[in-house]
């Protein structure tokens, strides 16, 4: 009996230690070396501490700022210095190396920085006729003045109700906003009444309003924190005409901006070749076919980085016209970068710009098989069988995401996924098979057919960049897309998994926009790959979509992209 009871007991222990070596093998198996350079203005910086969260592992930066540590995906690195910002980042299945940027703590200038860049603007403007007109600006902001609310309606609440303000929806003296992304899920706004904050708006008849100005994108807007997550209704009355004038003017300003375009962004057509020699190799042959062997040669014999093989592609196309040729050339990289999905989704970038859009769903497909808890793999793969007119795919793709339970109704993603829904429900219903219970924000398809929407999306989630717009008053809007300044958005951006962001100007106005970028880099010698995706007359029969890709260096100049008004929307671009 007591032997049979140690011979239980040593088979046990000998199966928990064969359990656990193998996951101990498991977990060393997906250790990584991690390296990298740790900078303050270019200046290398030492005695930076580079920790693994949750572990008492780390190590510092030598004199050099060059550091190495071991650890694995889904592992969060922090940097620590005194008298700087602690940064951490999300190591990825792809992340080899980091280099990263310090930043001061300087708490006063960031106040200001913060009160520079994220404050909204709308400047009323007027139609032929001289009378106000109902706009929003680009950071999704409705505004319309009092006398032009129905007088009908005794509440503010029912005459906005009323409006039929896209992605607000009212029922019983309740307004709601549904810019959060849920199947069946809304919120209440915040209301902002003559400075004064209400969860609840108090009984404001029409005649004794001034203006009112609906904000959906929050993100943009922070001060009014958490609780105004589901957008806020600011509304001025007109006893605030009796309130002190100074007041009066400064709960103003705050819907405005005071950046100011100082027309400091170069064009773009002034970028020149990174790898001019091997550029000049291609062009040397003198054949387009011989230049296409040329490239898979050593491209198979790992004689030229994907980038270098990158840029000749695109060479091939500008200089031999040669889009076959082109299309060769990512089908051979595809083979040979198979298991990098950042380098997969560049190849698919290329391939939709070229309209090669059977092709980009095959990569894609093949990133989804290898980020499969990636939510960018189910938004690149919806929207490229959407491109292929595999609409029921498509909504599968979407609804299998949001079917699984993840909360995402808190991030801007949920706008861009929201759009790419309403537009199937609206035009493709049948096609698509829709038979789930959703909720579009927009009332009807009319609401955005006049949007100007524009799509970007970047191939790593590590890169640090800046998209600055400008409105035909010369007023500038920031969207900083950095780890110094947006750590927690970069966070969330890493552990849900995606990389796009959806800009829609609702009303061009006159005049013309401008949009530029600012590249800072992504913590790697390799460039980034973006996306530009253009639309207009966005769900009619004569919608148009333009796409163009570019690939940024670590360059820090501002580039200007886009020049859109109502006569012309184009690419600032040589290509």
């Amino acid at each position: 009996m007591c032997l049979s009871f140690l011979k239980q007991k040593y088979i046990f222990l000998l199966v928990l230690f064969n359990v656990t070596t193998l996951f101990a093998q498991h977990n060393q198996k997906d250790l990584r070396e991690i390296t990298g350079t740790v900078t303050y203005q270019e200046m290398p910086l030492a005695g930076v501490n580079i920790m693994l969260k949750n572990s008492i592992k780390g190590t510092k930066t030598n004199a050099q700022g060059f550091y190495r540590i071991e650890a694995k995906p889904g592992d969060v690195l922090t940097y620590s210095h005194l008298g700087y910002k602690t940064l951490s980042l999300l190591v990825e299945d792809v992340t080899n190396v980091l280099n990263i940027e310090m930043v001061l703590i300087t708490e006063e200038l960031e106040e200001v920085t913060v009160k520079a860049e994220k404050e909204d603007y709308l400047k009323e403007r007027k139609d032929s006729y001289g009378k106000s007109k109902k706009i929003y600006d680009a950071i999704s902001t409705y505004y319309v003045k009092g006398e032009d609310l129905s007088q009908s309606f005794d509440n503010v609440v029912d005459a906005l109700a009323n409006e039929g303000i896209p992605g607000v929806s009212g029922n019983g003296g309740i307004l709601k906003s549904n810019r959060n992304l849920s199947i069946n899920n809304s919120k209440s706004f915040l209301w902002d009444i003559d400075g004064m904050l209400f969860n609840t708006p108090p009984y404001i008849h029409v005649s004794m309003v001034k203006d009112v100005r609906v904000i959906k994108s929050l993100s943009d807007i922070s001060r009014y924190g958490s609780e105004g997550a589901g957008g806020v209704i600011v509304i001025r009355t007109n006893n605030a005409a009796n309130m002190d004038e100074v007041k009066t003017e400064e709960i103003a300003k705050k819907y405005y901006s005071n950046v100011f375009y100082n027309n400091n962004a170069v064009s773009y057509k002034t970028k020149q070749p990174y790898y001019q020699v091997l550029l000049s190799q291609v062009k040397a042959l003198g054949d387009k076919q011989k230049a296409v062997l040329f490239l898979q040669e050593q491209i198979d014999n790992k004689q030229v980085s994907f980038h270098q093989a990158i840029e000749a592609a695109v060479f091939l196309k500008i200089h031999y016209q040669d889009i076959p040729g082109m299309v060769a050339v990512l089908q051979t990289l595809t083979k040979q970068y198979q298991d990098n999905p950042e380098l997969l989704k560049t190849i698919a970038y290329y391939y939709q710009e070229l309209g090669k859009n059977q092709e980009a769903v095959l990569v894609f497909e093949k990133v989804f098989k290898l980020r499969p808890a990636y939510l960018q793999s189910y938004i690149d793969l919806a929207n490229a069988y959407k491109d292929t007119r595999q609409y029921k795919k498509a909504w599968r793709m979407y609804m299998s995401y949001l079917n699984q339970g993840k909360d995402i109704s808190n991030l801007e993603i949920s706008k861009l996924i929201n759009s790419e829904m309403e537009w199937l429900y609206y035009l493709q219903k049948a096609n698509a098979g829709i038979k789930t219970k959703f909720i579009p924000q927009s009332n009807s398809i009319k609401d955005f057919q006049n949007d100007v929407r524009l799509v970007i999306e970047w191939n790593t989630s590590d890169a640090d960049f800046e998209m600055e717009f400008v409105n035909p008053e010369n007023r500038a809007y920031h969207f900083k897309h950095t780890l110094q300044e947006n750590q927690d958005v970069v966070m969330s951006e890493k552990q849900v998994g995606f990389s796009s962001r959806e800009f829609i100007i609702d009303d061009l106005g006159e005049g013309q926009w401008l949009v530029n970028i600012t590249y800072f880099g992504n913590k790697k010698p390799e460039p980034t790959y973006f996306k530009f995706t253009l639309y207009s007359n966005w769900g009619k029969p004569n919608e148009k979509k333009e796409v163009l890709v570019q690939n940024f260096y670590k360059e820090r100049s501002k580039f200007q992209l886009l020049q859109l008004s109502k006569k012309s929307l184009k690419f600032a671009t040589s290509q």
